[in-house]
């Protein structure tokens, strides 16, 4: 049980962690922080919890396929927009 409740943790704190960073780099007009920060994240993540490591990367690999998915069907839409216009 303990393993399912990091990766869940793990999961939810990807999103966290990076709206904290994103709203206090746009204020000190610091792009490294996030880089830094989750850098050092997934770092003690994997040496100490690797199930919330595996979450945290998870996060960030179903962001970039949702991404990927979402803008193949825009293309599309524009290539059939074109074609028919």
């Amino acid at each position: 049980m303990k393993l399912n409740t990091d990766l869940i943790i793990g999961f939810c704190a990807c999103p966290i962690v990076n709206f904290l960073l994103w709203t206090s780099s746009q204020s000190n007009d610091s792009w490294a922080l996030p880089w830094i920060v989750n850098g050092i994240v997934l770092a003690l993540a994997f040496l100490f919890r690797p199930d919330f490591g595996i979450g945290y990367i998870t996060f960030i690999g179903l962001t970039v396929t949702v991404v990927m998915i979402v803008s193949v069907c825009v293309m599309a839409a524009c290539f059939v927009a074109i074609w028919f216009a």
